[in-house]
């Protein structure tokens, strides 16, 4: 499941103005099942310093970690290919290639990058170096995705990925 959102987010003053930037903020927690789903209703100040009423619906997610591994020898980057629901909703694709990445859960990033690694492509990692944050979707989502500079892989595949979970490693020319 998500990460729980905090009841009371972390109050933050526009360094600018000095001035609160959201008033009246009320949360309903609509579902608890894959990750929580919340309805916040609050008013925003704007730029021109008008206050504006505004609802949004947002879905809270434990932050995640993705890298692409690539083989230098063969001069290809590591893909993994897998069922998304929401692909398969909007253009019926039966698999999406993506990089590797997974949710942090309890790990670190490197761990977790180096896990999701082995687990989907059957590679283990050379040097890891976190390269930057973002918000997978920060209109909607409270994940962030940290990001790894592209990192050579130290050997040749282990076969832990057979596909018998949906996860089937792609390889793609760099």
């Amino acid at each position: 499941m998500g990460e729980e959102p905090q009841d009371r987010p972390a109050i933050r003053v526009n360094a600018k103005t000095g001035k609160l930037p959201v008033r009246n903020l009320k949360r309903t927690v609509l579902s608890e099942d894959w990750a929580v789903l919340s309805k916040y209703a609050f008013d925003y100040r704007r730029r021109d310093g008008e206050w504006e009423h505004q609802d949004r619906e947002i879905y809270h997610r434990g932050d995640a970690a993705a890298v692409l591994p690539f083989d230098p020898r063969r001069g290809t980057v590591l893909l993994v290919r897998q069922f998304r629901l929401p692909g398969y909703l909007k253009d019926g694709l039966d698999a999406m290639l993506e990089v590797c990445a997974g949710v942090l859960d309890e790990d670190d990033a490197e761990a977790c990058v180096r896990r999701e690694a082995l687990e989907e492509l059957g590679y283990r990692l050379h040097a890891v170096t976190p390269a930057f944050k973002a918000y997978s979707s920060p209109g909607s989502v409270t994940e962030r995705v940290i990001a790894n500079a592209p990192c050579p892989v130290l050997v040749l595949p282990t076969g832990a990925s057979d596909g018998a979970d949906s996860k089937a490693p792609a390889r793609a020319a760099s």
